[in-house]
């Protein structure tokens, strides 16, 4: 019954869409049609500003002295390379001043604003190779301080005193430059020593380990001799063959 009424309706709804009339679009009324469709306005993305570049860097760069433009092709600004060079120092020790200082990164960052191709990374390496935090003897001690919190101060090592001028440096500082030259001499002694002793330590390591991998490698072979053997042989050895089979117990 239910088949029936499914080929009746079908019939039904082929003859009533013979009946309706068809109409076909012509060219004026497409074209139209598409002018009354809504469009979509493209707005192009603006480019987003690289961190780090502020307005006015490339110029600084190149009126820079010690800038040097890459040949490379395709190098970016990325590419560059930044360094402190030595002529600069006399105006970085100037504004750690032989007093001392407790701004850290006011210094590094008044610094590379007005040096652009000096970056803050070569500035701070700079700033702890040019400072201590012990007080020379040939300076004062500071004031009291006013205001809550402890702040660390930075001095200037007396072995660079010679590169302020002759006013901004104290009495005696030639004694305490030559003392503190010796200083650092027997700093860098210890520093060539440990690095020594460290990459001994690290080569014994690596022989250790190299050991380890060998008597493993062997451990590994006689493993591997061991089962050829057994494979070879049957799997069992001439005590187990002799002896008797063990019985099934049944029921």
């Amino acid at each position: 019954m239910c088949a029936k009424r499914r080929e009746v309706r079908r019939d039904l709804i082929e003859e009533e869409m013979i009946r309706v009339p068809t109409h076909k679009l012509t060219d004026a009324e497409i074209k139209e049609a598409a002018a009354k469709a809504p469009t979509s306005i493209y707005k192009p993305v603006k480019e987003r500003k690289k961190p780090g570049r502020k307005k006015g860097w490339n110029k600084a760069m190149e009126a820079s002295p010690d800038y040097k433009k890459l040949k490379a092709k395709g190098a970016s600004k990325g590419s560059i390379p930044m360094s402190l060079p030595d002529r600069l120092l006399p105006e970085f020790c100037k504004r750690i001043s032989a007093n001392g200082t407790n701004h850290r990164m006011e210094v590094i960052n008044g610094f590379t604003k007005d040096h652009p191709e000096t970056s803050a990374r070569q500035a701070t390496i700079k700033f702890n190779d040019l400072t201590m935090k012990d007080r020379p003897s040939c300076i004062p001690p500071p004031g009291k301080k006013i205001g809550k919190g402890r702040s660390v101060m930075f001095y200037l090592r007396p072995r660079f005193y010679h590169m302020l001028r002759e006013e901004e440096r104290p009495d005696g500082w030639e004694e305490a430059a030559r003392v503190d030259e010796l200083l650092w001499q027997e700093e860098q002694e210890v520093k060539a020593k440990s690095k020594a002793e460290s990459k001994q330590k690290m080569r014994e390591m690596m022989g250790d380990k190299a050991a380890e991998s060998d008597g493993e490698g062997t451990h590994n072979s006689v493993s591997e001799l061991n089962s050829t053997m057994t494979s070879l042989t049957g799997g069992d050895s001439d005590e187990e063959s002799d002896r008797p089979a063990k019985k099934s117990r049944t029921g």
